[in-house]
């Protein structure tokens, strides 16, 4: 065995764990700020390479999130959203599963296939563009769901802020208190608009691809330019 190959590949090695073990109570944030709490493992595929993290949450709960998910950024590692990925997959489908329909009804009128062929190979993919769509519909509802609790949250924050204010004009919280309290609420609801705001053109988004006709010939989604 050549040495100096043994001494690169060992040495590649400890970096790669120690790569690894810098991960370890790295925090989390999501794709807004948030804080989410801290990475205290992660699994490997057979490769080596990082398949999932555990997530130490807040409050002590625990989570697991895929490796796609995952952003590191400096100190902190960042959690994408996980419709993002869906998204991104159900428009992968649904591009691939147009194609093979296309194709089927060209090689149909060309003679290319028999009749038996072409009308079980047209259920299969009818039937995949069905579940695709119902994927989309989904999705929608969870985004809609999503929008709506982050509106019932600052509906209760607008009224804590009133009566923080409140309590600011009765000389019950001195000033500094009072401001400190209004920048961390500022912050809590830009992050929260942020989030409402590509939550809602991501859903104008598939509410324009779900009121088509239910019909293999339309498209399952828009084609969204890089």
């Amino acid at each position: 065995m050549n040495i100096l190959w043994f001494i690169s590949a060992r040495f590649q090695n400890m970096m790669h764990n120690q790569a690894l073990a810098n991960l370890v109570r790295k925090q989390v944030k999501d794709h807004y700020g948030r804080y989410l709490g801290n990475i205290v493992g992660f699994s490997l595929d057979n490769g080596g390479h990082i398949k999932s993290v555990a997530v130490e949450q807040a409050g002590g709960d625990f989570a697991e999130y895929a490796s796609e998910r995952i952003l590191i950024e400096g100190e902190y590692i960042i959690l994408l959203p996980d419709w993002k990925d869906e998204i991104e997959r159900l428009k992968r489908d649904s591009a691939l599963a147009q194609k093979r329909y296309g194709s089927l009804e060209q090689l149909s009128k060309e003679g290319e296939i028999s009749t038996e062929v072409f009308a079980h190979l047209k259920e299969k993919y009818e039937t995949e563009i069905t579940t695709l769509r119902s994927s989309f519909t989904n999705l929608t509802e969870g985004l809609k769901s999503r929008i709506a609790t982050i509106e019932e949250k600052n509906t209760r924050i607008s009224k804590f802020i009133g009566s923080l204010k409140v309590q600011y004009r009765t000389g019950e919280i001195d000033e500094q208190t009072y401001r400190t309290a209004m920048e961390s609420i500022s912050q809590l609801l830009k992050q929260d608009a942020e989030e409402s705001n590509e939550l809602t053109m991501t859903l104008t988004w598939l509410t324009g691809s779900s009121e088509n006709p239910a019909k293999p010939e339309t498209p399952i989604a828009p084609t969204i330019s890089a």
